[in-house]
């Protein structure tokens, strides 16, 4: 039955028509494989247009026959306590409003958590001075968590929903002037022990946890980073010391303080999760880790380039944090926000294009011509709003990151014509080139890496998600590897770069030697070698190749019914998984099926040799994971804790290839586990 208010009566009205027929139809003619979508039409779209007639999806559909729907007036009408509450009852309201926030934030609506509480309905007719400075700030909260996440919009309406449906949240108040409030309550409370007796504590604990997350709202929106730390240590220190209290039984009016169908009368029907069964213990653990991981990836520095907070952003992400410290860590790093106020593009940019690739336009005292000096200019504001857009969907969860890496990819184009007319300009303009040996085009190799890069994570996100079914993973491996061998020839060449830029200041340090005379000490540039991130994409190289290999040799061996690729039309289907690749320049466009042609040309098609290639590549993948173990610890490596695992992966694979090779096959058909790593997986034959 639904229920539905109108004029005051409730109305129920039921109407069905059988649609079974129509949907078994529709589906009949979709290809296994095929999912309709329109990027106007979402899943929470989706749901709203149907009404289950279930109150877990549909907030209307209740039985009224077993509970009263009160509005704030009837509440107050019928004598809720608003005056008079004993230490134990504040103590219960404060600790359950904690877990009730929560909820809300792990995905549960506003109506079936915080606007339970028939307080939150009432706050000017409240008395009692403490409860009233704790509801004000309750809903300050929720008002400033609701303008972090429309602003940083990481979320989606299946992650947190921001529908008041008609309640206030102060949202007009002066947060400066309600927190200094909210702190003073705070000082007091803490010299009335004996007023509060047992429930001093949880009440504590409760103004406290406010305190610091309000603090830290108001800090993350109107300073730096640098001044976070001690909201943040004021948050985290309440959470321990917050213990639920007992219910207190009955209360002096027939009112409790959570109603669940608080002024349900003002809710549309449409979707909600199911309220989740979330004991207080977990409710504030779940506080805890969002805030420790939120502190933990905490990524400004006066020094930070660009490789290094994509890079901690990146670990930030793969840490799996929830919406609290995904829209806490957006808010930092949006485009308009203080950390790009505190790194000018000079840090944060170019200090990561000649890091990597000796760019010589970039040193101090190059002189350019106008021309040159302004496609430069226009390369350095790109690279920076680059960087700046993809630091912000990094603070996003899994799918809401490949989405936007979908679209962000043709924004790169423009980055790499700029840098491709920056490197021309400067090269036929400059008067001070250092030497002609220094490569030519770094910024064009700096954007082709930044775009290619972009195009591994966005193959890599697909693998995390588990998106592709068996029959599609030699052409997804087909494509990392492709990828990443485009990522790896840029850094080979960068490298190339670095050791001759470092010759030219090598021979000017030398001659400056002889200038000056012997008596000084010549100091003697550093010499480059690999980074990092480069053994890193070394590593998804050859584990891609490895991964490739070995599936044409169980193919080869006729091991492989699972894998049979039954797709018919690559267009289709490139469209669909590699669709944003077609819309880059550089990496260049490639085709699975021209690999397919290709190697069935090659004599080494044979079980064995694959076989024998999949044992060489993963025995490459080993070395990369060892030289990786083997930086320092100043090397930011994204994807770090997956070495392991990689390491797991690559040793069993190398293992099972070379047993594989000498035709000792354990099954009659491959098996293919991803129970160690999600992306790259243990085949056995």
């Amino acid at each position: 039955k639904g229920v539905y208010r109108a004029g005051g009566d409730i109305v129920i009205m039921v109407a069905f028509e059988d649609v079974f027929g129509l949907l078994k139809q529709a589906t009949s003619e979709l290809e296994p494989g095929e999912l309709l979508t329109d990027e106007d039409f979402t899943l929470f779209q989706a749901l709203t247009a149907l009404e289950m007639l279930d109150p877990r999806m549909d907030t209307g559909a209740v039985q009224l026959e077993q509970e009263t729907i009160l509005s704030a007036s009837q509440a107050v009408k019928l004598g809720m306590e608003l005056t008079t509450l004993s230490p134990q009852q504040l103590a219960f309201i404060m600790t359950h409003s904690i877990k009730q926030l929560a909820l809300w934030l792990r995905g549960n609506s506003l109506a079936e958590t915080l606007f339970t509480n028939a307080y939150l309905h009432n706050v000017q007719a409240i008395q009692h001075p403490l409860l009233k400075t704790f509801v004000s700030s309750l809903l300050k909260t929720v008002d400033q968590l609701r303008n972090v996440a429309m602003a940083t919009n990481v979320y989606c309406e299946e992650d947190l929903s921001l529908k008041l449906n008609g309640a206030s949240v102060l949202s007009g108040s002066s947060l400066s002037k309600l927190l200094a409030a909210h702190q003073r309550a705070c000082v007091e409370l803490s010299k009335q022990q004996e007023t509060y007796g047992d429930w001093h504590q949880a009440i504590v604990s409760s103004m406290g946890f406010l305190s610091g997350v309000l603090d830290l709202l108001k800090v993350i929106q109107t300073s730096s980073a640098s001044s976070l730390s001690a909201p943040l240590e004021t948050a985290l220190s309440s959470l321990p010391g917050l213990t639920e209290a007992p219910d207190p039984g009955d209360w002096p009016s027939s009112i409790p303080p959570f109603h669940p169908h608080m002024n349900l009368h003002l809710l549309p029907c449409g979707p909600n999760r199911h309220l989740e069964v979330l004991t207080f213990t977990e409710a504030t653990a779940w506080l805890t880790t969002e805030l420790e991981l939120f502190q933990t990836h905490l990524p400004i520095t006066n020094s930070v380039t660009a490789e290094q907070l994509l890079a901690k952003l990146d670990h930030f992400r793969h840490d799996g944090g929830g919406i609290l410290s995904n829209m806490l860590m957006a808010q930092l790093v949006l485009p308009t926000a203080d950390v790009f106020g505190l790194v000018s593009p000079s840090k944060l940019v170019t200090a990561t294009v000649v890091e990597f690739t000796g760019a010589w336009m970039l040193e101090p005292g190059v002189t350019l011509s106008p021309e040159a000096a302004a496609a430069l200019n226009t390369f350095q504001e790109l690279a920076f709003t680059a960087v700046k857009e993809r630091a912000l969907f990094s603070c996003m969860n899994r799918g809401r990151y490949r989405r936007k890496l979908a679209k962000y990819l043709p924004s790169l184009q423009p980055l790499h014509r700029a840098a491709l007319s920056a490197d021309i300009l400067s090269e036929s303009t400059s008067e001070t080139k250092p030497n002609s040996k220094l490569k030519t085009n770094p910024l064009a190799l700096y954007a082709t890496l930044f775009t290619s890069r972009a195009c591994v994570d966005y193959l890599m996100s697909g693998l995390e998600l588990k998106l592709h079914g068996n029959g599609e993973l030699l052409m997804i491996y087909w494509y990392l590897q492709y990828m990443t061998g485009w990522t790896v020839r840029c850094y080979n060449s960068a490298y190339h770069g670095l050791v001759a830029r470092h010759d030219v200041l090598l021979a000017q340090a030398k001659k400056s030697d002889k200038k000056k005379g012997k008596g000084r000490k010549r100091r003697v540039p550093k010499a480059p070698t690999a980074s990092a991130v480069w053994h890193l994409h070394d590593c998804i190289y050859s584990l891609a190749c490895g991964v490739v290999a070995v599936l044409r040799a169980a193919k080869a061996a006729g091991l492989t019914s699972e894998l049979n690729e039954t797709y018919s039309s690559e267009g289709n289907i490139f469209n669909h998984r590699f669709g944003p690749f077609g819309t880059v320049e550089v990496p260049q466009i490639a085709y699975y099926s021209d690999f397919v042609t290709a190697t069935e040309l090659k004599e080494d098609t044979k079980a064995s040799d694959l076989f024998a290639s999949a044992h060489k590549s993963f025995e490459a993948a080993l070395h990369s994971i060892e030289a990786l173990r083997k930086m320092p610890s100043s090397h930011t490596v994204p994807y770090g804790y997956h070495l392991d695992a990689w390491e797991k992966v690559a040793k069993t694979n190398m293992v099972g290839s070379k047993i594989a090779q000498l035709g000792r096959y354990q099954n009659d058909q491959v098996v293919i586990t991803f129970d160690v790593d999600a992306i790259f997986p243990i085949v056995k034959m």
